[in-house]
C-alpha cells in the first residue's frame, strides 16, 4: 500500500506576505492546493505566527487552506513541537498524528532552519516578500512535488522479472 501524502506549507514568506494591512496571497496557490487535492494530500498549515493571526489570515486570505487543511498550527504548536524535537516544524510532530506511513513533504522559504532532515521531501522556496503578479516560484513547487512524487513510487514498484518463453509462444502479459 502506498503512504499518505502529507504536505506542511509555511504561510508567511512561503503562500504570501504581509504588509500589516493586507495578506497578499502568492500568485499560483489555487494550482498547489488543487494539485494537492488532486493526489489526495493532508495539507497542514504550520506557521511561526501567533494563532490569533494564523486565523484570521487564513480564514480572510487563504480559504481554501482553511476548508482543505488537516490541521492549522501557529505559534503555540510550533515552540511544542521545538521544545520537544529542537525543529519549529519537526517531521516527528507530524508522524505521531498518524498510525500510518506517510509521505511527507514540506514547503518553507526557510526549510533547513524550520524542518528537520526526516522529512521524505523538503522543498526551498524563495521568499515572497512583496506583491508580484508573475511570481512562478509556486509552479516550480508543483513541478518539485509531481517529479519526487513519481520518483518515489518507481523505487516503490520495482519492475517484476520477465522470464522468455521456452518456445514460439507470446503471451501478453499486463503489470499494474
Amino acid at each position: 500500500m502506498d503512504p499518505l501524502i502529507v504536505c506542511v506549507l509555511d504561510m508567511d514568506e512561503t503562500l504570501g506576505t504581509y504588509d500589516r494591512q493586507t495578506f497578499h496571497v502568492r500568485p499560483k496557490i489555487q494550482t498547489l492546493i488543487n494539485l494537492l487535492r488532486y493526489i489526495k494530500s493532508d495539507i497542514i498549515l504550520w506557521s511561526l505566527g501567533r494563532d490569533e493571526y494564523v486565523q484570521r489570515i487564513v480564514s480572510g486570505s487563504l480559504p481554501d487552506i482553511c476548508k482543505y487543511a488537516k490541521k492549522i498550527f501557529g505559534h503555540t504548536q510550533c515552540h511544542r513541537a521545538y521544545e520537544r524535537y529542537n525543529y519549529y516544524k519537526a517531521s516527528e510532530h507530524i508522524r505521531i498524528m498518524y498510525d500510518c506511513d506517510i509521505f511527507l513533504m514540506g514547503v518553507d522559504d526557510k526549510v533547513s532552519q524550520n524542518m528537520d532532515s526526516q522529512y521524505d521531501l523538503r522543498i526551498q522556496i524563495q521568499p515572497y516578500k512583496q506583491p508580484n503578479s508573475n511570481d512562478k516560484a509556486i509552479l516550480e513547487v508543483c513541478e518539485t512535488i509531481i517529479n519526487s512524487l513519481m520518483k518515489a513510487q518507481d523505487l516503490r514498484h520495482e519492475p517484476l522479472p520477465v522470464s522468455k518463453p521456452s518456445d514460439d509462444y507470446v503471451e501478453n502479459v499486463w503489470v499494474y
